[in-house]
């Protein structure tokens, strides 16, 4: 998954790529509610917030999120906790 979101392979990931990778997955979500699964399915399942995640994964604030800092927030992020709520 962080090799996906590091687009230009410097060994970190932006803002933007990861903006970019967000933006992309709730356009594909979007679209396929509208192909049958219908309104309900987007309410159970909230389209994903580029800024709370970054603050989420961006733990030492440098702007750039390390692998170390992007395992950390998968972490944090799993099912019962209480960061993304």
């Amino acid at each position: 998954m962080f090799a996906l979101l590091d687009a230009d392979r410097n060994g970190d990931v932006s803002f933007n790529e990861l903006d970019r990778l967000v933006r992309d997955l709730n356009a594909d979500r979007a679209i396929a509610a509208g192909d049958g699964a219908g309104v309900s399915s987007v309410i159970e399942h909230p389209l994903l917030d580029s800024r709370a995640l970054w603050a989420l994964l961006d733990r030492d604030r440098s702007g750039a999120v390390s692998l170390n800092e992007f395992a950390e927030g998968a972490r944090a992020a799993e099912p019962g906790q209480e960061q993304l709520k």
